[in-house]
């Protein structure tokens, strides 16, 4: 893919310096919660915006990314959702903090959460977010600015779903998404509300796709 060294596999890439950046908050890089949850005597931290700006300040300040003229955000899955949701952000970052950079753009994979009910009829994935995992995390920074101009206030959570936030992105983007996503086949559109699965996506195993269930991905080959 695109993160191969090999030329021949990915000749316009190859050369360039690449990050990996481990996805570690749970919500596509976009909470920014001053206050840990504190669950069962646990604190739980939501600040994976913090932790993307604290890791380009980092690169910034002891690497050669101070020098950067050409940037490619990209992310997979969820870091793909995160890639859509905060491309302009990263711009505006790099705008502000590396005035070497001249061309900046954006290629996430699988980040295109479709907005549509499952069999039963339910906003499964998009409900659970914007009802109480938006609020509970505090994602409202990573908003894009002129989406929730657009939107009236009962509705400016939307902004944090891919289809709704794509819409007002302004970086050049090239998005890559399979046609038939196994997770959403088969946590968005065959899990349902109800049904007792390892999580609260009601995930089924769908044929052909393998079963998502407790974060870990067991996937098939489609043939």
């Amino acid at each position: 893919g695109m993160l191969s060294r090999n030329c021949s596999v990915s000749p316009d890439l190859c050369d360039y310096n690449v990050v990996f950046v481990n996805y570690c908050d749970g919500l596509f890089y976009t909470a920014s919660n001053a206050a840990p949850l504190n669950f069962q005597g646990t604190d739980l931290y939501f600040r994976g915006r913090d932790i993307l700006f604290a890791t380009l300040e980092n690169l910034k300040q002891t690497t050669t990314f101070s020098n950067a003229t050409t940037v490619l955000l990209s992310g997979g899955s969820a870091g793909g959702f995160g890639t859509m949701i905060q491309t302009d952000a990263v711009g505006e970052w790099l705008t502000a903090n590396l005035p070497t950079v001249t061309k900046y753009r954006a290629t996430p994979s699988s980040g295109y959460f479709l907005d549509t009910p499952n069999f039963a009829f339910q906003q499964l994935f998009f409900d659970v977010l914007t009802s109480t995992t938006v609020t509970m995390m505090n994602v409202s920074a990573s908003l894009n600015a002129k989406c929730v101009a657009q939107l009236p206030p009962s509705l400016q959570s939307m902004c944090f779903m891919t289809p709704t936030a794509f819409g007002f992105t302004t970086t050049p983007t090239f998005v890559l998404n399979s046609k038939l996503d196994s997770w959403q086949v088969s946590c968005s559109i065959l899990g349902a509300k109800g049904t007792k699965t390892p999580n609260s996506f009601g995930c089924v195993k769908a044929p052909g796709y393998g079963y998502y269930g407790n974060g870990c991905a067991y996937k098939k080959s489609l043939g």
